[in-house]
């Protein structure tokens, strides 16, 4: 109920926190049918909730709904400056940087990537993204870079290696990498 939402979001601003709904768990689990019906009821009670929004811009995502994706991401990052709210509103940076990459703004995702790195740093997805923008670019020796940054930074999975092996003919250095 509205109220006693409001109620526990005032007597502790802790309440607002992203995991405060079974959202995040359906979405974890691909069920985005029930993850968006999570994410719509707190922002019913919560207007603006940022992490709400950025749990329906990356339902849109998985669902190649861009523009909606786009005005999810967009609304998460110009919600009230909170505290409880800067990791959701660090990864709309990086949902943004992806939804640009989709609509090939390369220039824009590189942008927003930056960003999201200088607050982010360590986190590997990013540094896979701007290895593929570079790719696309064939600025072949940054994109390699790039993926070998994602790899060491734990990203999981065999696309950043293969997609180095798949690049290696264009390197000069090409020998490093095997």
């Amino acid at each position: 109920k509205k109220e006693y939402y409001r109620k526990a979001a005032k007597l502790d601003p802790a309440y607002r926190a992203a995991d405060n709904n079974y959202g995040p768990l359906y979405f974890a689990l691909r069920k985005f049918a029930p993850a968006r019906e999570e994410f719509l009821r707190v922002l019913r009670v919560d207007p603006g909730n940022p992490a709400c929004l950025l749990g329906l811009g990356n339902i849109a995502l998985e669902r190649k709904d861009l523009s909606k994706a786009k005005r999810c991401f967009a609304s998460a990052l110009n919600s009230g400056n909170n505290k409880l709210f800067n990791k959701a509103k660090n990864q709309s940076l990086l949902g943004l940087a992806e939804v640009e990459f989709s609509l090939k703004n390369f220039g824009k995702a590189k942008d927003l990537l930056s960003r999201y790195q200088r607050l982010e740093p360590l986190q590997p997805r990013s540094y896979y993204l701007a290895g593929r923008i570079f790719e696309k670019e064939n600025d072949f020796e940054r994109s390699a870079t790039r993926y070998k940054d994602a790899i060491r930074l734990g990203f999981g999975g065999l696309e950043p290696i293969s997609r180095l092996l798949n690049i290696s003919c264009h390197l000069k250095g090409r020998d490093v990498i095997f």
